[in-house]
């Protein structure tokens, strides 16, 4: 499947889905509406991953719905909505996502040993055209581990807004 989007990272896919889907009819984008999508198998960035299930809707080349992974390496809940087209004015990112633990190390993301985390986010975020970003991001109860210590790195909070010339991030 990999090959069909332009990717190398994804290698396979075994999924059963119920959906409904409107292409055409004036529509600039297509329009799915996702009943039921359970992955029994995803080969990503070298990694095998199972039991990710999902329902939700693609409309205005944004997803709305829920995704739930219970794989022995990722275990995560994401709720909400975010662009497709991410370079389009008015981009929005609105969710909040639970990793209750991801074992970078075994996804392939960090390859220095033993590292994995857990956390929980929420967002919401709109990019305003021009490479300009306003809204919040709140990642808390950030936890570390790896072969020396396991951390609790706490809370990062992040608000970006712009008045007219004016940017902050705070």
């Amino acid at each position: 499947i990999g090959g069909v989007i332009g990717t190398d990272m994804i290698r396979q896919i075994s999924l059963e889905t119920g959906f409904k889907a409107e292409i055409g009819s004036g529509l600039s984008f297509p329009e799915v509406t996702i009943d039921s999508l359970e992955v029994e198998r995803l080969v990503f960035n070298d990694y095998d991953y199972s039991n990710i299930a999902a329902e939700g809707e693609i409309k205005d080349k944004s997803f709305n719905g829920k995704i739930l992974c219970n794989d022995p390496s990722l275990s995560f809940m994401f709720d909400g909505s975010f662009a497709l087209a991410p370079k389009r004015k008015n981009a929005v990112y609105k969710f909040e996502a639970n990793i209750g633990y991801a074992d970078l190390y075994a996804i392939n993301v960090d390859k220095r040993g033993r590292s994995e985390i857990s956390l929980f986010t929420n967002a919401d975020i709109r990019h305003i055209g021009g490479g300009e970003i306003t809204g919040t991001l709140n990642i808390e109860d950030i936890s570390l581990t790896n072969s020396i210590d396991r951390y609790n790195i706490g809370d990062i909070n992040v608000t970006s807004y712009s008045k007219e010339k004016d940017y902050q991030v705070d």
